[in-house]
């Protein structure tokens, strides 16, 4: 909340503010941009553009004038520490009033930036078979072990989101927060721990960007992403209305493969929740979009979930007509289990036939 202009304390931190140097006065300025206002010296040196001793250096100095106060450290211990609340308001101001814009967008880039190498050196740590490593930090700014990363990736998450969120809010950094995004939905499912909300919340992100760069392509992939996560959880309403958005926004892009994906999920979805007549509907129109690009795996196995549609309908000439078409592309693909599995469900539909059902 803002500081009345009486506030003693406000007196004596100008007094106090105007003996800093120069370089401690600027990053005191510049850590509100700081997700939450906590930061250690790889957030700090990258606000400021200072090598990390530096940095390590200036947020002590600071700490011992009683201008930061002290956190927990961070995973491998490197000392954190957060911007007075009461302080912030004028530290803002001062910002605003010093600070050129440019230097101040810099800074927001920089730490972007910084946390994306942050991530995925986090993510090289925890599977370093998935792909290339990045070029490794400064030696004070770098994760040591797997074990390291994880707890880094985990105590930090809440300031990681934060800043993805922030970031959004400025339009000629959304490239950056893109990059961040992407990195974080490759990290932190590695860590064994990663909420749903999370990477909810980061796809709603993406869609968030993605809407506004008006990329149709971008915003169906974070729909099915986002729809994905309800099925998961069996939100099964909410993940139709997903799909259903996903297909809209497919079909703007003309991305076929999205919007037969989107068919896909919306059919399961409406299967579940026991309308076998709309089920078999969407599947049917998925299974002409992939019949159409050639994608046989796909044919297959949309053909017998056409056919499961039908039988929940008590349709079983239908069914068996199905299930048989599938057979005959899994013949082809040599797909002997996929074989196996239909032909278990061409005998069950038999017996319940046979059986009255």
């Amino acid at each position: 909340m803002p500081v009345p202009d009486n506030d003693p304390l406000i007196g004596a931190f100008t007094l106090l503010y105007g003996t800093l140097p120069p370089a401690q006065a600027r990053m005191l300025r510049t850590l509100t941009l700081a997700p939450a206002q906590i930061a250690d010296l790889r957030t700090a040196s990258a606000l400021v553009g200072c090598p990390a001793p530096e940095a390590a250096a200036a947020l002590a100095a600071l700490a011992g004038h009683e201008l930061l106060g002290e956190e927990p450290p961070a995973a491998d211990g490197t000392p954190r520490y957060r911007v007075p609340g009461r302080l912030h308001p004028r530290l803002v101001q001062l910002r605003e009033a010093v600070d050129r814009p440019t230097e101040t967008e810099l800074a927001r880039a920089r730490l972007l930036e910084r946390l994306v190498r942050l991530v995925d050196s986090a993510r090289a740590l925890l599977d370093p078979a998935g792909g290339p490593a990045p070029e490794p930090l400064p030696g004070p700014l770098r994760l040591r072990s797997a074990v390291q990363a994880r707890q880094w990736l985990l105590g930090e998450r809440d300031l990681l989101l934060g800043a993805v969120a922030d970031a959004i809010g400025q339009g000629d950094l959304d490239g950056s927060a893109g990059r961040l995004v992407t990195a974080l939905l490759r990290a932190l499912p590695l860590t064994g721990a990663a909420a749903p909300a999370d990477l909810h919340q980061l796809h709603e992100l993406v869609l968030r960007v993605a809407e506004r760069h008006g990329a149709p392509r971008r915003a169906a992939a974070a729909l099915l992403n986002l729809a994905d996560l309800h099925v998961a959880a069996g939100h099964w309403e909410q993940a139709a209305e997903r799909f259903r958005a996903a297909l809209e926004a497919a079909r703007e892009a003309a991305d076929e493969p999205a919007c037969a994906r989107a068919l896909e999920g919306a059919a399961g979805c409406h299967r579940a929740l026991g309308d076998a007549v709309r089920a078999a509907d969407a599947y049917g129109r998925a299974l002409a979009l992939r019949q159409t690009l050639g994608d046989q795996p796909a044919e297959a196995r949309l053909l017998a979930r056409v056919a499961e549609a039908h039988v929940a309908q008590r349709r079983f000439e239908e069914a068996e007509r199905e299930y048989r078409a599938s057979l005959a592309v899994l013949r082809r693909l040599g797909d002997e289990q996929g074989r196996a599995a239909v032909t278990a469900a061409v005998q069950r539909l038999r017996e319940q036939v046979d059986g009255g059902w």
